[in-house]
């Protein structure tokens, strides 16, 4: 499933992590009496003496935290503390006009008695106190959508990424990833408009802002890249002085009961169907230029007197020697003045024969220049230099990462020039193997693709309702897969399957699911009802179970006896109900259901809906690879369009599945498509 957009993903996270951060499930009767709090007699006392609460919170993270028109506190968090004030009786008092950073100051000097919005860290702990979690939120990579491929955080090695300041991710990406460049604002908004500008490479944020915030600000050109090991436990954070205070928060956020969870997550963030879009390539590896601190010091000391540099010298020989790269240093004249034991061992050229030697008296001719004019570069422009060279060795051809910077006095002047070479012979002999094994892998992934696409079932050309459909997979085996039966003589049952993310796991997934309905398995479930069938997928497939997958799903039953479709969908796209008969106005019906995906949060009931189904009429159900396409311009083509298509081709002679997949493909201008394509055709008399 290729995620263009982002929507849907913040309903799976944000949903999901809300329910397993508020495990704590209450019955419809236990609902009734769930704000009856049982208090201590010391947790009262506190109450009665603590009636006002000072609240800081962050102004500028929709969906969970924000301050809306008048500085008014919206979002998520907001209707946690209004339940929580309404059922300890404290009074929550937002204090006014703060910046996070500046809530952050306050709750460190006691100013503020709670956060109710933040995440724990090892800092944060030193001043304040967490009651339990009750959302859990990922953090995700945001890139452009003509960026790069990356698969995580590791891929982000000397990139740009945006964080904001003095939230979680800052002090993570801070202290575990050195490697990556920060780019510290001040809010989601600026960050993602930083990244669609290009001045970021990424932005690290959590799913559900970046969810809420790009179709807001209109943004076209970002997508969810790859997922990062992170994410934000939300819990009240509270100062360290009122312990008390911690046991009465937790005590009312375990009334909180599951519809007021789901009910809260749907008023702030909006349903959709989509999925994330990973391209597959290589990755090669950098090399740590761990030289520089070394030579530093040796610049410190080498205008002292005869015996300090002689000493500075054998240190730095020895910290040389113990580098596993070939370091050398070479004066501004080309003469070598320094080299270590991974030079002798590689260049086969022992010191005393390499110190005061040129390039032209170490190397072939066509080399020496060629390493030559490389140091007069960087002397002159005072600039790092790499570049990568293939040499003939004793043990035959290897190729070699050179590093050039220029050491410079204390008036700013280059006087030497010091080099670090790595051999990346084996890593390129790796590369070039897995290209090999990426090709024989894509060729088992069209392989299990044939599999999926040979148990897909055959159409009905005769009779009250006929079938076609159309399963092209796209060049990453993917998680599509459809079908339909007779439950009995008059009622037909159709359905199609969407998981998230491409590979065998998901395609194996699509497949239980299949099976499963089709051999209707599912144990004190009708399948003449949709609603029960989804709700009892929703509970077998949870998605903790299923390697974090989900799927999307869109079931109908049709009576041809009252000609009516009864039909529930779990967060996939309408199915389209055309009449086409002779003569006649050209009618179109979208068929949805606003229910979450299947296997993000066991227990929720799904709800159904019904259509009455005219005389010559046509169902469509497909997956978003359908309609998600991106045209030479850089549009959209997108479901509006797909459907005037299907609407305009009851019209044209010729079978409409045939045309429409000649159209998909005109308009990505490929053969092969980057997402699964499945459609199901349902002709009605």
């Amino acid at each position: 499933m290729t995620i263009k957009h982002v929507g849907m993903m913040a309903v799976l996270v944000s949903v999901a992590c809300l329910s397993a951060a508020s495990p704590h499930v209450v019955s419809a009767r236990e609902a009734a009496s769930a704000t009856t709090i049982s208090f201590s007699s010391e947790e009262q006392e506190w109450i009665r003496n603590h009636k006002t609460i000072r609240l800081g919170i962050d102004p500028n993270w929709p969906p969970i935290e924000f301050a809306g028109k008048g500085g008014v506190h919206q979002g998520i968090s907001s209707e946690v503390v209004r339940i929580v004030a309404q059922r300890t009786g404290l009074r929550m008092e937002v204090v006014p006009g703060l910046t996070w950073p500046e809530a952050l100051a306050k709750a460190k000097k006691g100013e503020i008695d709670v956060l109710p919005c933040i995440a724990k860290t090892e800092d944060r702990e030193g001043y304040l106190l967490f009651t339990r979690p009750y959302l859990n939120v990922p953090v995700v990579l945001v890139t452009r959508t003509d960026a790069a491929y990356i698969g995580g955080i590791d891929d982000l090695h000397r990139e740009t990424v945006a964080v904001i300041e003095d939230y979680q991710i800052h002090e993570l990406m801070r202290r575990q990833h050195p490697e990556v460049r920060l780019l510290v604002v001040g809010s989601a908004r600026e960050a993602l408009e930083r990244v669609s500008r290009g001045e970021a490479f990424a932005f690290a944020g959590n799913l559900a802002t970046t969810s809420y915030l790009i179709p807001k600000l209109g943004i076209t050109n970002l997508k969810v890249a790859a997922p990062t090991p992170y994410s934000y436990v939300i819990s009240f954070g509270v100062r360290k002085d009122r312990p008390e205070l911690v046991s009465i928060l937790n005590k009312a956020l375990e009334t909180i009961t599951r519809t007021e969870r789901t009910e809260m997550a749907q008023r702030w963030i909006s349903l959709g169907a989509y999925g994330i879009d990973y391209a597959l390539v290589l990755k090669g590896a950098g090399i740590a230029a761990v030289i520089v601190l070394v030579i530093l010091a040796w610049n410190f000391q080498i205008r002292r007197q005869r015996e300090a540099l002689r000493k500075s010298e054998e240190r730095l020989q020895a910290i040389m020697d113990g580098i596993p790269n070939v370091v050398f240093v070479t004066d501004l004249a080309g003469k070598k003045v320094l080299v270590n034991n991974e030079w002798e061992r590689v260049t086969e050229l022992t010191r005393s024969a390499s110190i005061g030697k040129s390039y032209r008296d170490l190397f072939r001719p066509e080399l020496a220049d060629k390493l030559r004019e490389y140091d007069k570069r960087v002397a002159e422009s005072l600039q790092p230099f790499r570049t990568e060279e293939t040499q003939v060795t004793g043990t035959g051809e290897r190729t070699y990462i050179y590093n050039l910077v220029p050491l410079l006095d204390s008036q700013g002047n280059p006087y030497a020039i010091c080099g670090t070479t790595t051999d990346i012979t084996e890593r390129k002999q790796a590369e070039e193997q897995l290209e090999r094994a990426f090709a024989k892998s894509n060729q088992h992934l069209a392989e299990a693709a044939q599999y999926v696409k040979s148990l897909l079932p055959r159409s009905i050309s005769r009779g009250p309702v006929r079938t076609d459909w159309r399963f092209v997979p796209s060049t990453a085996l993917g998680g599509d897969c459809l079908g339909y039966h007779w439950l009995d003589t008059d009622r037909f049952a159709v359905y199609l399957v969407d998981v998230s993310g491409h590979g065998v796991s998901a395609a194996l997934l699509a497949v239980t699911v299949t099976n499963v309905l089709r051999s209707r398995s599912l144990k004190n479930v009708d399948f003449a009802c949709p609603d029960q069938v989804l709700s009892s997928l929703n509970n077998t497939f949870p998605m903790e179970e299923q390697n974090d997958m989900y799927f999307t799903i869109w079931y109908g039953v049709l009576s041809l006896s009252t000609r009516i479709l009864t039909y529930s969908s779990g967060g996939h796209p309408p199915a389209l109900l055309l009449n086409d008969k002779p003569g006649g106005e050209k009618r179109v019906e979208r068929l949805r259901t606003e229910n979450l995906f299947v296997g993000g949060m066991p227990g929720v009931d799904f709800t159904i809906a019904h259509a009455e189904v005219p005389e010559s009429s046509r169902l469509y159900l497909y997956s978003d690879g359908v309609y998600e396409i991106e045209r030479e311009d850089g549009t959209l083509w997108g479901l509006d369009d797909f459907e005037l298509f299907m609407t305009g081709s009851l019209s044209n002679n010729g079978p409409v599945l045939d045309s429409l997949l000649t159209h998909v493909r005109e308009l990505a201008r490929a053969e092969t498509l980057e997402d699964d394509l499945s459609i199901l055709e349902v002709a009605i008399d």
